[in-house]
């Protein structure tokens, strides 16, 4: 059986060569007597006079009898245009056949009125005006047209109007031209003369009974602008749509299509998703993407609720399955974040008119800046106008207390790194930048070391959380652990170098419990502080591979820590000459005691905007060898633009060409767009569900910049594509051994922070097979049925419990996230999804 729906009726195709049938009310018959013992719990129910009300009440035709001869006599089903929503009821309408245009449309849909579209399809073709690219806008809004008063057109002749190209009224088309934006056209709805009144009511009523004749005034529109006349010299045309399932929408897209800009506002109201993801089949180079408009003027910054969230999950999804028609892995929501941007209210629209881009607030030109972007919109312009051996071995990535790359500032790092600021705890998950900040506190004279992550070189001279005296320092102490601090705290201050403090380290371990309590007493601290009458800072890093400690040892060891941190703090002979900086993986501070009033006004959370991120991202490409070797004109151009990108201050519009010198514009992979990908793959979604911000990865992104550098000077085969810029093959690649290599230096961590087992050896073990365990699981998942899962496959050696411990551990260290429809159920964060080698699954 198979349905296809031509304008305006379903027609139902059954093979089916059965004697019986002689004629059509025979095979309505049959079909009834058949599905009879289906619909026999269904009481309404009636046989042969159900199906035969069905068929009339949705205007279907059932053509039963053999294939060959329906398909025939029904010759015109297999050629009937698409010009109705019901299309998408046909059978096997999984792609849609067209031919690329030379210039580009794009259609902006919203499911109801009120969500910002017209207004900022105006705002959009002002920018693009404002960069010299031309742009047509049609008003395909056959009800309700307005475009016109929008951009300031006050009369608007016939020639000018889509009416004239689809009625063929005989009047030479041409388009309107606006006075208030330079540069764009405009072919309205209708006339603006009320004499033509009756025309256009017509013309409405023949868009409905006969939608065909939109697809003709498209296809007419089309040719003329392609064919680059005089009056049509354009570089992109944009069609405002009517909202909801109006009948205009689906011709005009049909015959003209390309990318959808769809709006919705973070409401309830926008419920229509399957009729969404139709709009977006219709161009799989570049589906489109959603707008979201928030009466909020900065809706960016407004922290998104769990409605939204859902939202923004289930526009996404629909997305992804756009993106996927011509690939087989699909790309989860966290993946297409991006593609999800916020438009809020701006009063610049209060004075009337299309206002200046200049005067829109920042978020918005932002917004504008990335619908360009993701559609490729002034690059496809641009474009019309002119004309590996394999690593397999998984490498850990660089620590940043090892990263040579420049030091690269962020609005976090500059007060951090104030010594007058004061913040204390300084908060971020594995790869952040902790170490690297921690590193440069120390060489910019911020502070000084009181203990170092393990990953800074031991001949460096400063005491590592490795170090065996600090280890025997611990079991002297039986673990005292307030006892310990107070003990390091004291060797510190009495120290005037790193060399004297790790010799005073070493000397005190080799005391017994009661001396080294007497001599560090916090009271004789107090004392050693006032006469040294100069202010303190220490620096603490790595805490979370101090040696021998178990788990919960290791967040018992943290928790007096800051029991210490916060003494100091409420004294004001402590406070008043020294300070600790303590550079803590979040998840370790998780169930402190009174924690959310300590690290009020003293904590930050390690984040990186996307400006200083991709300056970050120059810095990696600048410091790699076998990059600079082969791109060694954009190594000069960064070397001249080093002062700008160490401040993290290099415009954002400058560092993606900078980008797109080296990588291509499109990946491969689901048409994602280079940008995309280095902007989004290196960083966590943003989402209502977090317990902490979104941040950027720097570990994982210099790792991923060093396995290209690998790929290019060890290749065999060509490591430059047609164009000069990086293969894609090799980009993927090196991401995904970069990822591996990050889940390595995780493990690592794991290895001291889940409990599986109380011996050390069978601890690493557990974790090694609960990681692998995630290997090709579905990403969501449930959490409970996980944790049986999971029980089922390690043995019933590790308690449920153990498990289930384990993976809330995971998850406050980011590796997890509860999902915004479900809080029982979890995905993988979007960093770690393609190092776990998970798959996204669609529920």
């Amino acid at each position: 059986m198979s349905i296809k729906f031509s304008f305006p009726s379903f027609y139902i195709v059954i093979n089916n060569d059965s004697p019986e049938i002689t004629d059509p009310a025979s095979g309505i018959k049959l079909v009834a007597d058949s599905i009879f013992h289906l619909m026999s719990s269904n009481s309404e129910y009636k046989g042969l006079p159900s199906i035969e009300d069905c068929l009339s009440r949705n205007n279907c035709t059932l053509l039963i009898g053999n294939k060959d001869d329906i398909e025939q006599q029904y010759s015109f089903l297999e050629d009937e245009e698409n010009v109705h929503w019901l299309s998408m009821f046909n059978s096997f309408n999984k792609k849609k056949n067209f031919e690329l245009s030379p210039i580009r449309a794009i259609h902006f849909y919203g499911n109801k009125g009120g969500q910002a579209r017209s207004t900022f399809l105006a705002c959009l073709a002002r920018y693009l005006a404002d960069e010299g690219i031309r742009v047509l806008l049609v008003d395909a809004d056959v009800e309700a047209p307005t475009l016109n008063h929008i951009l300031g057109i006050k009369d608007v002749p016939a020639e000018s109007s889509l009416m004239n190209l689809c009625n063929n009224l005989g009047i030479p088309p041409k388009p309107a031209v606006s006075s208030t934006i330079p540069g764009v056209g405009l072919i309205s709805c209708r006339p603006s003369d009320s004499s033509w009144d009756a025309d256009y009511i017509s013309f409405c009523l023949k868009c409905s009974t006969y939608p065909h004749i939109l697809s003709g005034g498209v296809h007419e529109l089309k040719m003329l602008v392609n064919s680059s006349s005089e009056s049509f010299n354009y570089d992109v045309v944009f069609f405002d749509h009517r909202t909801g399932v109006s009948q205009s929408v689906i011709p005009v897209i049909n015959s003209w299509p390309g990318s959808c800009v769809i709006f919705s506002r973070p409401d309830s109201q926008t419920t229509w998703f399957d009729g969404l993801g139709e709009l977006l089949k219709f161009y799989p180079e570049n589906p489109g993407l959603f707008i979201s408009f928030d009466m909020e003027t900065n809706s960016s910054n407004r922290y998104m609720s769990v409605g939204e969230e859902i939202l923004r999950e289930n526009l996404l999804l629909q997305l992804s399955d756009a993106m996927s028609f011509m690939n087989d892995e699909p790309l989860s929501p966290e993946e297409l974040e991006e593609f999800y941007i916020k438009w809020g209210y701006d009063r610049s629209f209060l004075k009337g008119g299309v206002p200046q881009i200049s005067q829109l607030q920042g978020d918005n030109v932002k917004a504008i800046k990335n619908v360009c972007d993701i559609l490729n919109i002034e690059n496809i312009v641009k474009k019309s106008s002119g004309d590996i051996s394999l690593v397999d071995i998984i490498t850990p990535s660089v620590s940043g207390a090892r990263d040579e790359t420049w030091f690269v500032e962020s609005d976090t790092t500059r007060l951090i790194l104030n010594k007058d600021s004061n913040i204390s705890y300084i908060l971020g998950r594995k790869g952040t930048g902790k170490s690297r900040i921690f590193r440069e506190a120390i060489s910019t004279g911020v502070g000084i070391a009181l203990i170092a992550p393990a990953e800074f070189d031991s001949n460096s001279k400063l005491v590592l959380s490795s170090d065996i005296y600090l280890r025997a320092i611990r079991l002297v102490l039986d673990n005292d652990y307030f006892s310990f601090w107070w003990c390091l705290i004291y060797c510190r201050i009495i120290s005037k170098s790193d060399s004297e403090y790790k010799g005073n380290i070493i000397s005190m371990s080799q005391r017994n419990a009661t001396e080294i309590i007497e001599m560090t007493d916090p009271v004789k601290v107090i004392h050693l502080l006032k006469n040294n009458d100069k202010e303190i800072i220490l620096l603490i890093d790595g805490l979370e591979t101090i040696v021998d400690l178990k788990p919960a040892e290791i967040r018992e060891f943290v928790a007096s820590l800051l029991s210490c941190m916060a003494t100091i703090h409420s004294n004001a002979d402590f406070s008043r000459y020294l300070k600790i900086k303590a550079f803590l993986r979040m998840d370790l501070i998780v169930g402190t005691q009174n924690i959310e009033q300590q690290l009020e006004g003293r904590s930050i959370e390690l984040s990186w905007n996307e400006q200083a991120q991709l300056n970050y991202n120059i810095a990696c490409i600048a410091a790699n060898t076998e990059i600079s070797a082969i791109f060694p004109d954009v190594k000069e151009k960064i070397n001249k633009l080093q002062s700008e990108i160490k401040s993290g201050r290099l415009e954002t519009s400058k560092c993606e060409s900078l980008l797109l010198e080296i990588f291509p514009e499109q990946l491969r992979r689901s048409n994602l767009k280079a940008l995309t990908f280095l902007k989004t793959y290196f960083r966590d979604a943003s989402s209502a569900m977090q317990e902490h911000k979104a941040t950027f990865y720097p570990r994982l992104f210099l790792n991923f910049i060093t396995q290209i550098g690998k790929r290019l000077s060890s290749s065999g085969s060509p490591c430059v594509d047609g164009n000069k810029k990086i293969e894609n093959a090799i980009i993927m690649d090196a991401y995904e051994d970069a990822a591996m290599g990050f889940l390595s230096d995780v493990k690592q961590e794991l290895y001291y922070a889940l409990d599986l087992h109380d011996d050390f050896a069978e601890n690493r073990a557990n974790i090694d097979k609960l990681i692998g365990e995630f290997n090709s699981y579905k990403t969501p998942f449930s959490f409970d049925e996980t944790v049986i899962l999971l029980s089922t496959e390690l043995g019933d050696s590790i308690p449920q419990q153990k498990i289930r411990d384990s993976l809330n551990r995971m998850k406050s260290m980011g590796i997890f996230e509860a999902t915004a429809k479900d809080s029982d159920r979890w995905r993988a964060g979007r960093v770690y999804k393609s190092a776990l080698k998970m798959k996204f699954v669609r529920r």
